[in-house]
Parts: C-alpha cells; structure tokens; sequence
C-alpha cells in the first residue's frame, strides 16, 4: 500500500517539476524571441538581406511555444502521458518537427543569402525583399512536406522515452518506415550541413 501511495507522490512530483522547468522555459522562450522580433523591425537591421530570415526563425520557435509545447503540458499536467497513435502524440511530433525543419532550412538559406551578399558588396534590396518571400515560403513548405509522412501512415509520431513529447519512430524497422528515416536524415541534416559548408567555404574563399 505504500509502495503505491509513494509511487503516485513520485509521479505527481516528476509532473509538478516538468511543469514549473518547461513554464519557466517557455517563458524565457516567448520574451526572448518577441524582443528578437521587435530589435530585428529597427531600421537599422530591416534593411538587411537576412533578417527576414532571422525573423523566420523567431516565428517559428514561437510557433512552437505558443501551439505545441502548451498541449502536450497540459496533458502532462492531468497525469497523463502521451501515447502512440493520439491527436496530441500526432501534434506533438508534427509541430514540433515542421518547425524544426523550417528553421533548418531558413539557417541554411541565411548562409546562401550571406555569401550572395559578399559577393556582390552591394545587395540590391528590392531584389533582396523578393527572395526573401521565396525562401521564406519555401523553408515552411521544406518543414511540412517532410513532416506530413507519420501523419498519413508513412512511419508514425512516437513518444520519448520519457513519454513528454513525441518524434518519428526512428526504431520501426519495416521497409517504408526506413525509407522515412533515411530521407528524414538525409534531407533535414546532410544535405542542409552540405549546403551551409559550401556556402562558408565559399564566402571566405
């Protein structure tokens, strides 16, 4: 009887203290990319080629703070962890990964803007303004069509092992579910490392 009443007092404490880091974190989260925002709108950062792009990556962990960790905290806070297969598993792990892999992609756009910007000493800005709206768009299309596969049965969101949040199961061993995982890999950490190598070394060539 006891074993059990300390067991429950344990959980009860792992869920008061997960609360009160990740309020605390998200908190910290939220001010500190809304200042980002607000320094990255003064005029003397607008002008700049990648501050859209910086801005982009503000957006997106906001995103993240405001419409993913929230759910998956408040079924924490009820007791509960999240399961396999659950709307909150499934937002979970889509939010968390589109948002991921859009600030890959905009991280990786920043260096291609960067070395553009060297090379030609003077950025044009109205041609700047219009790829910035293309890389923009296309670092959110890049992170929804990598993470829509486990919604729509290609492999499937997982919870941690901690059972907080949930990722792609990177365990599942069946054919297509290893397809996922190499694309997944592939596209959302080689080929943005590649690119942004090349980019470098092109720069400071």
């Amino acid at each position: 009887m006891s074993t059990d009443t300390d067991s429950s007092f344990n959980w009860q404490s792992i869920f008061l203290a997960y609360a009160i880091v990740m309020f605390l974190i998200l908190l910290l989260g939220f001010f500190g990319n809304l200042f980002t925002i607000i320094v990255l709108r003064q005029r003397e950062h607008r002008r700049k080629s990648i501050t859209p792009l910086m801005m982009n990556i503000a957006i997106a962990d906001l995103l993240i703070i405001v419409f993913g960790y929230p759910v998956v905290i408040s079924t924490n806070l009820n007791g509960k962890l999240v399961s396999t297969g659950s709307p909150f598993c499934n937002w979970s792990g889509f939010i968390n990964g589109m948002t991921g892999m859009t600030s890959i992609a905009s991280l990786t756009a920043m260096s291609g803007v960067v070395y553009q910007v060297v090379k030609r000493n003077s950025p044009n800005s109205n041609a700047s303004s219009r790829q910035s709206v293309v890389l923009i768009a296309g670092s959110w299309i890049y992170g929804f069509l990598i993470m829509i596969p486990p919604l729509v049965g290609w492999n499937r969101f997982v919870p941690g092992k901690a059972g907080f949040s949930c990722a792609p199961d990177w365990t599942a061993t069946d054919n297509a579910s290893l397809v996922y995982t190499f694309l997944l890999v592939t596209l959302g950490f080689f080929v943005p490392l590649m690119f942004i190598v090349m980019f470098h070394i092109l720069t400071y060539r």
